[in-house]
């Protein structure tokens, strides 16, 4: 069984005059910072770039020269050693040897995460040659440290999950008049060998279109049938000379068309139901020197794409195919998305291929890489959240309610509650031993509103919620924005299941996303406040004193009116019991 689980480390290098600083923002043991400096000459970084251009059967055009290096070029196992050696010193690599020991320990993974956002002169490099000590050797080739890179955007981060079939496009490009030509038709052979048993079972749909623009819009204007997967195989290319990144369609003639990433990311904006982009040709994950956002994958990152895979540097038709039918014969066996690549990287290294195993690089915002779960675990997942034939629910003599159930417009209560005696009249609940305002029980209360100066926490200890009147102010966004931050660190100092800590970072960010709607011509929903807060509240209980401190917030309470009486009724209901 594939691990499906994972904890984060995020990473996150900056620059500081004329060194660097890696940081340690979240991980299972916490944060640590350190400097350190570039352990590699301008004339050995140029090498090593220079080293991952292929010479034949590549799948790239050189749209303009980049100057090169007459250094000899350091081996991936030289580079990765002394770039871990370079970041992982201190505080941080005891921090990177807990969490690997902490994850190790509970059967879980730990994805290194890369936030490069501020260094852009080091974006170029090959990150996923990291290499640590015996017995870890390089990170992003084992599915237990997968290497990620997560571009930090003003947006919220997106659920992979989706409702099976799986539905996969195929976007092939093989103009008639560009040399080299591609082995479009071995890829695509080898794709549907690999995923022929799924596609018998119907949990996989792949489909096959000519890549041109005009074919892509028709395919995507059929709402009713939208597709998970974008596919692209065929040729790719970065101008130096115009910072801007593009893949190489087909006219109608057949010839080549080469089309921007912002005109590709336009195409496929208006559609949520995308996962993943596997972009199958050179230099898609190449980003500008002074724009990280000019490549194919980053722009379609930063067009709210959750996962994208794309080359770095240019790619061989062999590896590329290899790399294409690995992957998605993982993804076949319930690999998560980071692992999946992880054992595609395998299949190149493996076959003696000493280098393009680190080109593919993985941009994923995503909290959770699950594309799907097995049909089988969803149902034994279903079963365990109600109770079975042979289970004796005792209600103490009330009614058992549970599952779809017509309320007549009145209170759902939901799964596995229980209503004690048939009693719940005025704010007295007579089963939880809750009445009046008095709490008896492990119950957080909190004061929401203008009126609200500290939270009080725990046994007999009860606030109210006073109504809060006015717009939020200028100073409110940061306010919150710094509270989420302590939330976070609650959350990775929390012992919890790294998979649902995962959803809760991501919630997290949607929650901020609406609370920090401040601004006089943006409305928070109310519905996504409500819907996110009780998530969390019911997945995360280690959470929820840090959330009773944020809607206790005035600022929060300002925001809450803005979103209106919904949000408001549901903040009272959940911090007032």
């Amino acid at each position: 069984m594939p691990l499906q689980n994972y904890a984060n480390f995020d990473l996150q290098i900056e620059r500081i005059s004329t060194t660097y600083r890696a940081r340690v923002l979240a991980s299972p043991a916490g944060q640590a910072t350190t400097e350190f400096t570039l352990p590699f000459s301008a004339a050995e970084q140029a090498a090593v770039i220079a080293a991952n251009w292929s010479t034949s059967a590549a799948r790239g055009i050189r749209l303009s020269v980049d100057p090169t290096s007459l250094t000899p070029a350091l081996d991936a196992k030289t580079f990765g050693t002394r770039l871990f050696a370079a970041l992982f010193q201190g505080d941080v690599r005891t921090c990177l040897t807990n969490s690997l020991t902490m994850t190790q320990a509970t059967g879980t993974g730990l994805r290194i995460r890369l936030r490069l956002n501020d260094v852009l002169e080091l974006a170029p490099l090959p990150w996923e040659y990291l290499r640590g000590p015996a017995p870890y050797d390089f990170f992003a080739l084992s599915e237990q440290t997968p290497i990620v890179r997560y571009l930090d955007l003003l947006q919220s981060a997106t659920l992979l999950p989706v409702t099976l079939p799986l539905r996969i496009l195929v976007l092939i490009s093989d103009p008639t008049d560009i040399l080299p030509r591609l082995a479009v038709e071995g890829e695509w052979q080898r794709l549907q060998t690999v995923l022929a048993p799924l596609q018998a079972q119907g949990s996989i749909i792949v489909e096959r279109l000519a890549a041109r623009l005009d074919t892509l819009q028709q395919r995507l204007q059929q709402k009713d049938n939208p597709f998970h997967i974008l596919h692209f195989i065929g040729h790719g290319a970065f101008d130096a000379n115009r910072q801007e990144g593009g893949l190489l369609l087909e006219t109608v003639n057949g010839q080549g068309q080469m089309v921007s990433a912002e005109r590709l990311s336009v195409l496929l904006y208006d559609h949520p139901s995308l996962r993943l982009a596997f972009l199958n040709a050179c230099e898609g994950a190449r980003g500008g020197s002074t724009d990280l956002f000019a490549g194919v994958a980053q722009t379609l990152v930063q067009k709210r794409m959750p996962a994208v895979i794309a080359m770095q540097y240019t790619v061989t038709d062999s590896a590329a195919i290899d790399l294409a039918a690995s992957f998605y014969q993982a993804i076949a066996n319930h690999y998560p998305v980071d692992a999946a690549l992880a054992e595609a990287r395998k299949t190149l290294y493996v076959a003696n291929n000493q280098l393009e195993w680190g080109t593919p690089v993985l941009f994923m915002r995503a909290p959770d890489g699950m594309l799907f779960q097995n049909l089988d675990e969803e149902e034994d997942e279903m079963s365990e959240k109600k109770p079975g034939g042979n289970v004796h629910i005792n209600t103490g003599g009330g009614n058992y309610i549970d599952g779809g159930v017509n309320t007549g417009g009145g209170d759902f209560i939901g799964r596995n509650k229980i209503i004690y005696g048939d009693n719940v009249h005025g704010d007295k609940i007579v089963g939880d031993k809750v009445a009046g305002n008095k709490n008896t029980g492990d119950v957080i209360n909190a004061t929401i509103g203008a009126g609200a100066k500290n939270i009080a926490v725990g046994k007999d200890i009860h606030q109210t919620i006073t109504e809060n009147y006015g717009p939020p102010t200028p100073d409110d966004k940061p306010l919150i924005e710094a509270q989420f931050q302590r939330i976070l660190a609650v959350l990775n100092a929390a012992v919890i299941d790294p998979r649902t800590a995962g959803r809760a970072e991501g919630n997290l960010e949607t929650l901020q996303s609406e609370l920090t709607k401040t601004d006089e011509s943006a409305r928070p929903e109310a519905s996504t406040i409500t819907r996110v807060g009780d998530w969390l509240l019911s997945n995360a209980p280690q959470l929820t004193q840090a959330l009773a401190e944020l809607f206790g917030m005035p600022a929060v309470g300002r925001v809450l009116n803005k979103a209106g009486e919904a949000a408001v009724a549901w903040a009272k209901e959940r911090f007032n019991k």
